[in-house]
C-alpha cells in the first residue's frame, strides 16, 4: 500500500478527515499542535519508502503506532527528536506484523480509524495483545515502565507461540489484527479504497491481504 492509498482513505473517511494531516517521511514530518494524525514512512523523502508507522496527538500527548512493536527512537534520531516535543508519549510494545507480509500500511489505517472513532489506544491493542509500553518524559529525565493492562475482565492468555514470535519479531499470520475487518470497515462506510488507474493495484493487493490472513 503506498502513500497515495493511504491519503486517499484516511482523508475522505468523516471520522479521520477533520485530524489526518497527511503522508510524510521522516525529513519532512510537521510539529502535531491541535489534534492530528499522521502516517510516517521510516524511509527519508529521497527514498523509496519501506514501512509505515503512525502518530496521533492530542493535547501535549503523543502515540506512536508500529506494527513491528518497536518504540520510536528504533527508526532513528528523526523520530526521537520528534517525540521529545511532547511530555507523553505512548506505544504498542508487541509485535503484530510478520516481517514476511507487507501490511504495515493497513494496519496504520486501522489503528487512525479506531483512534479517531474514540477508542484509546489501550483498547485498539488490547483485541490482540496484553502490553502498552508508556513513556512519560519530564524535562531532562525520561522514566519508561511497562504496563499490564488490567480492565474489567482478564485479557486473553497470549500462547507460547505468540511470546516466542515477539522474541522473534515474526508474529504467526493468524494472529494479525484481520486485515479483512479494515476493508470491512472501508465497505460498511462507503469509503472507496481508491479511484482511477490505481483501482486495480489496490485490489489487487487487497486480495493478496485476504489471502494472507485467511
Amino acid at each position: 500500500m503506498d502513500g497515495y492509498q493511504i491519503h486517499f482513505i484516511l482523508s475522505r473517511d468523516p471520522n479521520t478527515s477533520p485530524f489526518f494531516r497527511g503522508v510524510f517521511a521522516p525529513d519532512t514530518i510537521p510539529m502535531l499542535k491541535e489534534k492530528s494524525a499522521i502516517v510516517v514512512n521510516v524511509d527519508k523523502s529521497t527514498e523509496p519508502g519501506s514501512h509505515w508507522l503512525a502518530f496521533y496527538q492530542e493535547a501535549d500527548n503523543l502515540e506512536f503506532f508500529d506494527s513491528y512493536g518497536n518504540p520510536p527512537e528504533f527508526y532513528g534520531p528523526k523520530f526521537q527528536e520528534f517525540t521529545l516535543n511532547y511530555s507523553s508519549v505512548h506505544w504498542n510494545s508487541t509485535t503484530l506484523q510478520s516481517l514476511t507480509s507487507n501490511v504495515c500500511g493497513a494496519y496504520c489505517i486501522y489503528f487512525i480509524l479506531k483512534r479517531c472513532q474514540g477508542h484509546s489506544l489501550y483498547s485498539i491493542v488490547l483485541q490482540k495483545f496484553i502490553k502498552i509500553q508508556h513513556s512519560q518524559q519530564m524535562a531532562e529525565t525520561t522514566e519508561i515502565q511497562e504496563t499490564s493492562i488490567t480492565e474489567n475482565q482478564e485479557p486473553e492468555t497470549v500462547p507460547e507461540d505468540v511470546i516466542t514470535a515477539k522474541i522473534l519479531k515474526s508474529a504467526p499470520v493468524r494472529y494479525l489484527i484481520t486485515v479483512k475487518s479494515i476493508m470491512d470497515y472501508l465497505k460498511d462506510h462507503h469509503i472507496p479504497y481508491c479511484h482511477g488507474l490505481q483501482k486495480e493495484k489496490l485490489c489487487t493487493e487487497v486480495n493478496a491481504y485476504l489471502e494472507l490472513i485467511s
